[in-house]
């Protein structure tokens, strides 16, 4: 496994995380990423027509494939974005709005494609099994930029985005898996920027009353 992760790592467009060794600064901000085994120090994004060849590559392989959905910033699709988040520059993962008709819907429709698109139905453009909604969803300081929140707040809002997805993912895919992805602090205490990953999962769950997608 750890050898077709190092091979899969030079294929432009694929991001493999335990080849890259991430140092944080006393405020939880990202430090420094080290690539390791020659892993690109930049991976490049790839737009839909290669994304088609590059899951194809992969599932000739056997891979079992998981990708991870984020909002970036593109001038002209703001209303997609969480009303009032900080933009910058660096940053490819901001909260989404789910707060309107239209931003939701664009959503919606764009993930059931994306699930329906690579369902396994047509082999040559491979098959997606796990979609990651998110990345380390329990840090608002690292991630989505929403600014001060209490934890039932912010769970409140990512929990909207992850309804609307769930929905979208298991309408164009039945089988798929649909996953919440959580920053390592488990037991840690709350702030308004970061929250801990047990107290994350129980708020999710009280809110949505969604105990069967998650086991604590």
């Amino acid at each position: 496994k750890h050898e077709f992760l190092v091979r899969a790592s030079q294929i432009e467009g694929i991001y493999v995380p335990s080849l890259y060794d991430i140092s944080y600064n006393d405020d939880g901000t990202v430090a420094a990423i080290t690539p390791l085994e020659n892993a690109p120090a930049a991976v490049k994004k790839r737009i839909i027509k290669d994304f088609d060849s590059l899951l194809g590559t992969l599932y000739d392989t056997g891979a079992q494939m998981t990708v991870a959905i984020l909002s970036e910033y593109r001038p002209g699709y703001e209303f997609l974005l969480y009303p009032g988040v900080n933009i910058r520059p660096e940053t490819q993962d901001y909260a989404w709005n789910t707060k309107d008709a239209k931003s939701a819907g664009y959503i919606h429709a764009t993930l059931y494609y994306l699930a329906n698109r690579y369902n396994g139905t047509d082999q040559k453009i491979g098959k997606v099994t796990n979609w990651v909604i998110g990345n380390e969803v329990n840090d608002n300081l690292q991630y989505y930029y929403m600014g001060p929140k209490d934890r039932n707040s912010f769970v409140t809002e990512y929990y909207n985005t992850f309804r609307i997805a769930y929905n979208a993912l298991k309408s164009g895919n039945a089988a798929a898996n649909v996953y919440i992805p959580l920053q390592g602090r488990w037991m840690t205490a709350d702030t308004m920027t970061d929250y801990g990953g047990r107290g994350f999962l129980e708020s999710f769950n009280s809110i949505g009353k969604l105990a069967v997608f998650i086991k604590i």
